[in-house]
C-alpha cells in the first residue's frame, strides 16, 4: 500500500526523463543491554529517534550543466529511555530532517552548489578528522562517523589534477547529541572537586546544562577552503575551516542551583557553549603494494580557551547557609579547553580478500578529546563478508585498550529492494576511557529496510 501511494505521488514527475525519484522506509527495534544482562527483565527499549523512518527523494538533471536534489526523512522517535540532548524537546514524538535541498550548476572547470547538503572531505573509511564543515550526528552514539546536512554554498574550480573549493555556511547548527542517557560532557564532580568542597561533607549532586545557541548573525558565518591535488600516484589535499565546534563544551559561570542542599549534596548548573576554532587539515590516499589502499589524515586544531567556575556571589550564599566555612581562595576553576593547539591524526589500510573487505585504522584523538594532554590512541577495525549472494556479515569496532565498542550484524538481502538486519552493539570500559561515556547505548537490535 505504501509503495502504491508513493508511486501515485511521483508518477507525474517520473515521466520526465530528467527526473528520478525514490524512497526508503525503515523500522528499528532496540533493547538496551547495559546493566541488565544478569536480569533481562530489567532491560529497556532504547530509542535513537529512528523507530520508524520514511525517506523520499527526487533528483532532476534537465541538462548536463544543471542538477537539483531534494531529500528528507520523516522520523518516528519511538519509546526509549528519554532524551539526553538538552537541545531536544522532551515531548517530541516525531521529527522531520532535510538531508538534501540543493541546486547545482557546472561548467568544464567549475561547480557551484547552493542549498542544504553534506560536504565530505575525508579520505578515511567511516570516521574522518577533516570532515568538520557539517555538524556531528551523535543521536546513535555507537556511530560517531555520522554528520548532519547544513545550508552551505560550495564553489569548486578544477582542472584534470587540481581542484580548489570555497565553502560558506551562513547559519550555525549544533550537533545532534545522543538520544539516550549517554553523556559527552563533564560531570558535576569533575567541575567542582575537593578544591570546592574542602574537608566538609558537602557533595556535588546533579549537573544541569543550559545550551547557549549562537544567534543567526553575519559574524557566525563559517568558512572553509580546500586545495586538492590528484596525480596518478594518489590523492592529496590541504584544508582550512573556521567556525564553531558543533559539539558543546562546558564553560562559563557555574550556578549553585537554588543554593539547595539535599543529602549533603548541592546541584549545579552550567552553560554549554560552542567554541570557535580553526582546523587545518591534510589528507592523502593512494594505492600500496599488495593490493592495499592506504590513507592518512591529520589536523591541527586551534581552539578558544574555555573554563568553568562558580562566582564569588554563589559561594558567598553557601557560606551564609553554613555549608562552606569560607569562600575558597582562589576560587576553583576547571579549564575545559586550554586554547593550546591540538594535533590529531589517523592512519588506515584496507584490502579485499575474496568476498571479505578488511579495514584497519589507528586514530590519535577521539571526537570528545579537546586538549593535547587528553588525547588517546584508538585501534579501529571493520570487516564485511558477502557470505552468500543474499547474506552479508558486518563487524566494526574501536578500542583504546581500556574500553571497547563493537558493532556486528547479519543482514539478509532481497534483491535491491529489502533487507533485514539483526545485530548488537557492545560498549564497555572504565570511567577513564572515552568510550565509557556511551556504554549505556549498548543494545541488541533489528532493522527492516525497504527501498522503492
Amino acid at each position: 500500500m505504501l509503495l502504491a501511494l508513493f508511486s501515485l505521488v511521483w508518477s507525474p514527475f517520473a515521466q520526465a526523463e530528467s527526473i528520478t525519484a525514490g524512497a526508503s522506509a525503515t523500522a528499528t527495534a532496540r533493547v538496551g543491554t547495559h546493566g541488565c544482562v544478569d536480569q533481562p527483565s530489567e532491560c529497556e527499549w532504547l530509542s535513537f529517534r529512528d523507530a520508524a523512518t520514511f525517506s523520499p527523494w527526487v533528483k532532476s538533471e534537465p541538462n548536463t550543466n544543471v542538477a537539483a536534489k531534494g531529500a528528507l526523512t520523516f522520523r518516528v522517535h519511538g519509546d526509549g529511555t528519554g532524551h539526553a540532548d538538552p537541545m531536544a524537546a522532551e515531548t517530541a514524538e516525531w521529527s522531520l530532517r532535510v538531508t538534501d535541498a540543493w541546486v547545482s550548476t557546472r561548467t568544464p572547470n567549475a561547480n557551484f552548489t547552493l542549498g542544504i547538503q553534506r560536504i565530505a572531505w575525508g579520505v578515511a573509511q567511516g570516521y574522518s578528522l577533516v570532515d568538520t564543515v557539517n555538524p556531528l550526528d551523535l543521536e546513535n552514539p555507537t556511530r560517531f562517523d555520522q554528520r548532519l546536512s547544513s545550508l552551505a554554498s560550495d564553489l569548486t574550480l578544477h582542472s584534470e589534477t587540481f581542484a580548489a573549493s570555497v565553502i560558506v555556511v551562513p547559519f550555525f547548527v549544533p550537533a545532534a547529541l545522543p538520544a539516550n542517557d549517554s553523556s559527552l560532557t563533564l560531570s558535576a564532580q569533575d567541575l567542582l572537586d575537593e578544591r570546592f568542597t574542602g574537608s566538609r561533607t558537602l557533595q556535588i549532586g546533579d549537573l544541569e546544562t543550559r545550551p547557549m545557541i549562537p544567534s543567526d548573525v553575519l559574524g557566525e558565518t563559517s568558512v572553509a577552503t580546500r586545495v586538492r591535488f590528484s596525480p596518478q600516484a594518489g590523492d592529496f589535499a590541504l584544508s582550512w575551516h573556521h567556525g564553531r565546534d558543533s559539539l558543546p563544551q562546558v564553560a562559563g559561570d557555574v550556578v549553585l542551583v537554588g543554593f539547595q542542599t539535599k543529602q549533603d549534596a548541592v546541584d549545579v548548573g552550567v552553560p554549554l557553549v560552542f567554541p570557535k576554532r580553526h582546523v587545518l587539515g591534510f589528507t592523502a590516499r593512494g594505492g600500496l603494494p599488495g593490493s592495499l589502499t592506504g590513507w592518512a589524515e591529520t589536523v591541527v586544531i586551534l581552539p578558544e580557551n574555555t573554563a568553568a567556575a562558580p562566582t564569588e556571589a554563589q559561594l558567598a550564599g553557601l557560606v551564609n547557609l553554613g555549608v562552606l566555612d569560607a569562600i575558597p581562595d582562589p576560587i576553583p576553576q576547571t579549564v575545559t579547553q586550554d586554547g593550546e593547539p591540538v594535533w590529531k591524526w589517523l592512519l588506515g589500510l584496507d584490502r579485499g580478500v575474496g568476498s571479505v573487505q578488511l579495514t584497519a585504522q589507528w586514530l590519535h584523538g577521539f571526537v570528545t578529546e579537546r586538549q593535547q594532554a587528553d588525547l588517546s590512541d584508538y585501534a579501529l577495525f571493520s570487516a564485511q563478508w558477502a557470505a552468500l549472494p543474499t547474506v552479508r556479515l558486518d563487524a566494526l569496532g574501536a578500542t583504546d585498550f581500556k574500553g571497547h565498542l563493537v558493532n556486528f550484524g547479519v543482514t539478509a538481502l532481497h534483491a535491491d529492494t529489502a533487507e533485514i538486519t539483526v545485530g548488537a552493539s557492545i560498549i564497555d570500559g572504565p570511567d577513564d576511557s572515552a568510550l565509557a561515556a556511551i556504554k549505556t547505548a549498548s543494545n541488541l537490535h533489528t532493522t527492516v529496510t525497504m527501498r522503492f
